[in-house]
């Protein structure tokens, strides 16, 4: 394959191409047994139309009841679970390429309505644990083959024991999430101010995306679509005049939660609605981010030329390598508070991460170091930090990571001192500087019993430590280092992102997708000049 598949541009991650593998018993201790996420496109077609056509009256009670919360912001959508089969046809009858919108969405005169809904009608099948456990076909197969001697492509891969993800660690049920893609698209033709809208559509392995219906009461007031689309536009910038942001609906959210402060859910994200107006005055601005996005991506090829993390930059090759120890990579983000664990197609349940946190926070004696509490001042010959008053030493935290600021704590006793019992100083970080993607951690400060006698400092190495994205990781916190890998990537893309709100707010979408359309076409233009001119005098944004 000469082409790169494409990856989500908030995480980095795929949409499609998991690989898991177990001891099997029927085979015999340390013989491995590979099942494959890749599951048939057509299957995806009639869970999305499915999902339509019978889901579409629950979206709709979901959004008005959110919008009915005088406030509330915290409510997010619960997905339906996603079609998945045990078989993997491919994409090879789709060509790689981009199409106008006139092309994509406007149906031929020949084509009837009943053939195209029936393109994408079926029943929803769900993969679970019955269909690893020798229920299904395919696998009993392919254990007919391996213990026959003979060739089998589910054992081809063995070669490299490494390239899977370990059954034991995460399941199919867990990452079903990957497959909720959505994607960012430009509609010129749009009648109003703003020009982009999302969709949700079907990634295939040739880089492009298939652009869906839009599910009812939840369309986009963009959207060009009535009906499927058939032909695929190009993920990233393969065609400068066309092309999407493919993006998970988890992913989506969670960069909402960075620039708004508030959990929206994908129906607010869609319809351009904000947690406290009926307007999307505090809701992302999509033509904002479609343009922060097509700049940070200028020529990219399967994501954004941007650091995802030591470990996803690895795993992103032609296409994705899942492997053994790397499971916090597709381990669900989102934050969702609920009871019922057994339902694979919800986001890592926030009530057991909070039970974790908990165990951690009292069962650690309170973090207390016996070391932080020698007394050294007499050792000290001199500190020029001992002449700056409490709140000049508070605004210079403000500009220091935790391992700067740890490091000045170490440098200077009066820093030291001062801080060292500061349980608002440290509070404070954790919640709005360190971890504001750590929300299941909020309550926990808040609650005085568990809290007293907790060096708050100490807590916030804990926690950075428990939260790291790494090798070999395990457990439920999966979903929160993943989360935390994503945030890093959310704040590349919400410095991009502020800056083209205020340049389109000066501009106008019209007149900053045509400059970027010059410099995709190789056209001199200075597009850092042209913007900074447009936001300081909004008069000479022609």
């Amino acid at each position: 394959m000469d082409s790169w598949s494409a990856y989500c541009a908030i995480c980095g991650g795929p949409f499609f191409g998991i690989q898991f593998r177990r001891v099997h018993h029927r085979l015999g201790e340390g013989t491995w047994l590979e099942f494959s996420s890749d599951f048939d496109e057509q299957d995806e077609l009639s869970e999305s139309s499915d999902s339509s056509d019978e889901n579409g009256d629950s979206m709709n009670n979901n959004l008005d009841s959110d919008l009915s919360d005088d406030g509330e912001s915290d409510s997010v959508s619960d997905h339906d679970p996603i079609a998945l089969s045990d078989t993997d046809t491919g994409s090879d009858g789709l060509e790689q390429g981009s199409q106008d919108w006139d092309q994509i969405t406007v149906p031929s005169e020949g084509d009837d309505e009943s053939e195209l809904e029936s393109a994408y009608s079926g029943e929803d099948l769900i993969w679970d644990d019955e269909d690893v456990e020798m229920g299904s076909e395919t696998n009993q197969q392919g254990i007919n083959n391996f213990e026959d001697g003979s060739d089998s492509d589910q054992f081809n891969s063995m070669q490299d024991p490494e390239r899977y993800y370990d059954w034991d660690v995460i399941q199919s049920k867990d990452t079903t999430w990957i497959k909720i893609a959505f994607g960012l698209c430009y509609n010129p033709a749009a009648t109003g101010p703003s020009k982009s809208f999302l969709a949700r559509g079907i990634v295939n392995k040739s880089g492009t995306m298939r652009v869906l219906a839009h599910h009812r009461g939840m369309r986009d007031p963009n959207h060009p679509a009535r009906k499927f689309s058939p032909n695929p536009i190009d993920c990233y910038d393969r065609n400068p005049e066309t092309f999407c942001f493919p993006m998970h609906s988890s992913c989506l959210e969670l960069f909402a939660l960075y620039i708004t402060g508030y959990r929206l859910n994908i129906n607010r994200l869609v319809l351009g609605v904000g947690p406290f107006s009926g307007s999307g005055s505090d809701c992302l601005d999509k033509d904002a981010l479609y343009f922060a996005l097509r700049i940070l991506g200028d020529g990219c090829v399967g994501s954004l030329p941007v650091s995802y993390g030591p470990l996803a930059d690895t795993c992103q090759q032609l296409l994705w390598e899942s492997r053994r120890g790397y499971e916090c990579l597709v381990a669900n983000p989102s934050v969702e508070q609920t009871d019922d664990i057994d339902k694979p197609w919800l986001a890592t349940p926030s009530n057991l991460v909070r039970t974790v946190l908990r165990n951690h926070i009292s069962r650690s004696g309170g973090f207390t170091r016996t070391f932080l509490s020698y007394d050294l001042s007499s050792k000290v010959k001199f500190d020029r930090f001992s002449k700056l008053p409490y709140d000049v030493l508070c605004k210079i935290t403000h500009f220091l990571d935790d391992k700067s600021l740890m490091s000045l704590c170490s440098a200077s006793w009066h820093v030291h001192c001062t801080f060292r019992h500061d349980s608002r100083l440290w509070r404070h970080r954790i919640k709005r500087v360190s971890m504001p993607w750590l929300l299941e951690v909020v309550p926990l400060l808040q609650d005085q019993e568990l809290m007293k006698g907790v060096d708050l400092k100490g807590l916030l190495c804990s926690l950075d430590e428990l939260t790291r994205p790494r090798v070999g990781m395990t457990g439920i916190m999966m979903g929160v280092a993943n989360r935390r890998r994503i945030w890093d990537v959310c704040r590349i893309i919400g410095e991009e992102y502020t800056r083209m709100v205020a340049v389109r707010k000066a501009m106008g979408s019209e007149a900053v997708m045509e400059q970027l359309l010059k410099a995709s076409r190789g056209e001199k233009v200075d597009l850092d000049r042209v913007f900074r001119v447009a936001t300081e005098d909004p008069a000479h944004s022609g």
